[in-house]
């Protein structure tokens, strides 16, 4: 495929998934999604209709039975039925998409994120991959796990983070598209000190896990406690 045609791919799926969001917001009294913990999901999880796919998929158009293609990035090699349920290539900011084995375990109001533009809502993953949500501690152990010898983010540290030129697709809690640059692989060095383009908190920059690179395009929480927001 051209590389045009599958970036207006990408850009069209990232936009449908910010637009499918605010739909579904609108109908739950402005609650993000809340149910089932996808964060290491088990075999045939995204049938269950608290999963956040499933919760998504009627405001795309599509089923269970039916899963939308909008789940699906066009440059993912990976085109086998998973396991899970059906193929989902994104995964959801954990702090934004909670679920009942969150630490703040109810659903988020969409009135609490202020400048939601700022915040990650959705990210990549390949489609292997259990995590269909990643919060902040979960992206960390990805920081502190990129350079080590043999764990090539490209293969099988962090694949769906890197897959676009060295970064991942990602859309907004306000339903904006952004592309985020990831850190370079330096096997045997040490730890990367941020996550260029991806930061942590907002507000609490002394309790951040990483520091926010001059970069950042991206947070993945306003605070540390409270669930994050």
């Amino acid at each position: 495929m051209r590389p045009s045609f599958l970036r207006n791919q990408r850009a069209r799926r990232c936009r449908q998934l910010g637009q499918a969001t605010p739909l579904y917001k609108d109908d739950a009294d402005d609650r993000f999604p809340f149910g089932l913990n996808v964060t290491n999901a088990t075999a045939g999880a995204l049938a269950n209709s608290t999963a956040w796919p499933a919760q998504l998929l009627p405001y795309l158009s599509a089923s269970v039975s039916q899963p939308s293609r909008t789940y699906w990035c066009p440059s993912d090699p990976d085109t086998a039925t998973p396991v899970f349920g059906y193929r989902v290539n994104y995964l959801a900011n954990r702090h934004i998409f909670r679920d009942v084995g969150f630490v703040v375990p109810y659903a988020l109001r969409g009135a609490q994120v202020s400048q939601a533009h700022c915040y990650l809502m959705f990210g990549e993953k390949d489609t292997a991959s259990a995590q269909f949500t990643a919060g902040a501690t979960h992206y960390n152990a990805h920081r502190t796990a990129w350079n080590t010898p043999g764990a090539n983010p490209s293969r099988g540290n962090s694949p769906g983070m890197v897959r676009h030129n060295w970064g991942m697709t990602a859309t907004a809690a306000d339903g904006h598209m952004e592309w985020l640059r990831m850190p370079p692989y330096a096997p045997g060095a040490t730890v990367p000190s941020d996550m260029f383009s991806l930061a942590d908190t907002t507000d609490e920059p002394a309790n951040s896990l990483w520091p926010a690179n001059s970069q950042a395009k991206m947070f993945l929480r306003s605070t540390q406690g409270g669930g994050g927001f």
